[in-house]
């Protein structure tokens, strides 16, 4: 009588089962991003939102120092609060 694979693995040891654990990690770090989505089949914005990441802002967007927009006229503004005059 044939068995179901499913039921062969799941009759393994526990310490079998935590190294392949272990192994499909390291697999999956070594694992480009391209694959790995498309292994998942998950979409660019999907698999960012497992791995914690975020849209980097646009080059269009001006930032202060500190990156925040809000902060821009203040990052603008010399030390005596206003704009230096051009010289010439």
């Amino acid at each position: 009588m044939a068995r179901k694979f499913r039921d062969l693995v799941a009759r393994k040891p526990a310490a079998w089962h935590a190294e392949v654990e272990v192994r499909r990690q390291e697999l999956l770090v070594a694992m480009p991003l391209q694959e790995l989505r498309r292994a998942r089949q998950l979409s660019q914005e999907q698999l960012a939102e497992e791995l914690g990441a975020r849209e980097p802002p646009r080059r269009d967007e001006p930032q202060a120092a500190s990156g925040a927009v809000g902060e821009l006229p203040e990052a603008l503004h010399g030390e005596r609060g206003r704009l230096s005059e051009p010289e010439g």
